[in-house]
């Protein structure tokens, strides 16, 4: 895509490219980066306003019913999104209560509203408004973890089975059909024009990278030794952390849930901070690296760090579901809050590190 006089340039590397016409289902790609400079999608503006409406309608469907039920010796427990956010903000874990509410609700709910805003502008061409909305929506796509929220209710329920009846309520399924369609919702690029890039100020980037990093780090030691979840029945009070929750999955019988949970909860986060403070390092040093595969590894570590999230919204759900008064009740623990920091940290600081720096200091060098 490179040419000459070229009229954009690439927003993750700063390429400069000559826009060309694509055909239907085609996408063009940075020659230097690889990152999708733009595309022309199958699905057309009718069809999105379409699909995001409906998506509306999966939304609150599943926030209105129940997500499972649970049955135990007679006694019965079910509970919504909703009211697995208020049982957090009751037993005390407020600002818990708060990342799930903005993460499983209230950003999945603003990128929807914002794509039916966004299609309607066009259809009705007030393409100036809908650039603007565009920007707002892709800058808080990530924060929206519908699909990671939904992989914690079938984690919860393997571990719900071992100590009651769990059965999938109506919320599960409309949960499902919601993260199918924000899927597809959020894959369309209704743009016009392609997004251009910006200059680059290494010094703050790097800087912000660094003391996000350094944050998480820190919190990274007491959410892994603190409990996430304490757990109390007849027989006593039981505390979890992540690795006994891992060993718990291991010897009852689900290693692939065991691998999962170990996976994203505990080498994600450190691979996440290595790889960015690699990558800190390398800038900073304008180390001699092969900067396509650095620019695939900041991607990489943008795409797997908010599933990280998973042990929150487990512990969310647990608490919501397991209330069987003297018979058994769940809270969330310390360990929850400060492992839900470390991925807000981590994500942060993944937005913060600008990649134009990968090869800005190309120019340096030569």
């Amino acid at each position: 895509m490179m040419g000459n006089a070229p009229g954009h340039h690439c927003p993750q590397c700063g390429a400069p490219y000559r826009r060309r016409p694509v055909r239907t289902g085609e996408r063009c790609l940075c020659g230097r980066c690889g990152a999708k400079l733009y595309g022309r999608s199958r699905l057309n503006t009718e069809h999105v306003l379409a699909l995001a409406i409906t998506a509306l309608v999966a939304y609150a469907v599943a926030n209105s019913f129940p997500i499972v039920t649970l049955s135990t010796q007679g006694l019965h427990s079910a509970a919504t999104l909703p009211e697995s956010i208020a049982a957090l903000w009751k037993g005390g874990r407020r600002l818990m209560a708060i990342l799930v509410f903005v993460t499983a609700e209230a950003f999945p709910l603003i990128n929807l509203l914002a794509m039916v805003a966004i299609s309607s502008c066009l259809l009705w061409g007030r393409r100036r408004w809908s650039t603007a909305l565009f920007r707002l929506a892709r800058r808080l796509r990530p924060w929206g973890m519908t699909e990671v929220f939904l992989l914690g209710v079938v984690v919860s329920l393997v571990k719900l089975s071992h100590l009651a009846e769990a059965v999938p309520g109506i919320g599960l399924w409309a949960f499902i059909a919601l993260a199918v369609l924000l899927t597809v919702v959020q894959s369309v690029d209704l743009r016009r024009r392609p997004e251009e890039a910006h200059a680059v100020n290494g010094v703050d980037s790097l800087s912000r990278t660094w003391a996000l990093l350094l944050a998480a780090a820190i919190l990274y030691v007491p959410a892994n030794l603190l409990p996430i979840m304490k757990t109390s029945s007849l027989f006593g009070r039981h505390e979890d952390t992540i690795i006994s929750g891992v060993v718990y999955f291991w010897t009852s019988g689900s290693p692939g849930l065991a691998a999962l949970i170990f996976s994203v909860s505990i080498l994600v986060p450190l691979m996440k901070m290595g790889a960015l403070a690699y990558l800190a390092v390398s800038v900073q040093r304008r180390r001699s690296v092969n900067r396509r595969q650095c620019t695939h590894l900041y991607r990489l570590v943008e795409f797997v760090g908010r599933w990280s999230m998973l042990d929150v919204f487990v512990v969310a759900l647990m608490a919501g579901l397991v209330r069987f008064g003297s018979l058994m009740t769940v809270e969330a623990g310390p360990g929850a809050l400060a492992f839900g920091t470390v991925v807000v940290l981590t994500m942060l600081a993944s937005h913060s590190f600008n990649p134009h720096l990968i090869w800005e200091f190309r120019h340096a060098e030569d």
